[in-house]
């Protein structure tokens, strides 16, 4: 039975260690906070940036285009479509 108990001791000890060991201080969750807040900001204006792109296209190709070219226009409403919805 003492065996056991120390076993569970030990055992309790080391969580506690490693659980101090393994948690972030302030500075670091500000850090992985701004990281991933710059992430996202990224994300947002690469899609952005993707539909500005695919509305072009797709006004180019069916309205100022010398000839309509409906596969094209197709084409570029898909990508516009995948733009917005990513």
């Amino acid at each position: 039975m003492f065996t056991f108990s120390q076993g569970s001791a030990c055992t309790a000890l080391l969580v506690a260690v490693f659980s101090r060991k393994l948690e972030m201080t302030k500075a670091e969750k500000h850090v992985l906070h701004f990281m991933e807040a710059n992430k996202i900001t990224k994300r947002v204006k690469y899609c952005a940036a993707n539909v500005l792109r695919e509305t072009w296209l797709l006004y180019k190709n069916a309205k100022l285009a010398p000839t309509f070219n409906p596969n094209r226009v197709r084409l570029h409403q898909r990508k516009f479509l995948q733009a917005i919805y990513r």
